[in-house]
């Protein structure tokens, strides 16, 4: 999963330099931009794989992340006397958020499909752990199978 990660921040961060470009503001200044909010996002655990199970928290996360991760930017924005819009920003966390989170609903789902179940064997009494069983099953979204398994011999 760390390999996927990478991937996915690697894809963020171009999506959203490509996303930036169109503004005006210049490579460099897009690609800092791009930097500071994908770091947000990732510092908010937008890549973790509990989280990118629901789209509502991703997006909640990723808006959060892109926020804060911007905060460095708002603090040297006053010495830097760049000519930036002023609704840049709120353009940059608005289209970071949805388009990280769609993005990162899309990868999930495709790693869902292509991910094998597992098969463990659980030693106890069936009806005693049936509902342990379920759960775990639920919590892991039907990718762990448990096979019933009996001792037919006397």
């Amino acid at each position: 999963m760390f390999k996927s990660r990478f991937i996915l921040f690697i894809v963020d961060i171009a999506v959203l330099l490509l996303l930036n470009i169109p503004l005006g503001n210049g490579i460099v200044l897009s690609l800092i931009i791009s930097l500071l909010m994908t770091l947000g996002a990732y510092a908010f655990r937008c890549y973790d794989q509990d989280i990118l199970a629901s789209g509502r928290n991703t997006l909640y996360r990723v808006f959060l992340g892109a926020l804060f991760g911007l905060i460095p930017f708002y603090l040297t924005y006053p010495f830097l006397r760049l000519d930036i819009r002023a609704l840049t920003i709120l353009y940059n966390i608005i289209i970071c958020s949805v388009s990280l989170s769609l993005i990162h609903k899309i990868v999930y789902r495709f790693y869902l499909k292509k991910r094998p179940a597992v098969k463990y064997l659980v030693i106890g009494g069936r009806s005693e752990l049936l509902h342990i069983l379920h759960e775990i099953a639920g919590r892991t979204l039907h990718k762990l199978v448990f096979f019933p398994y009996g001792n037919n011999t006397s």
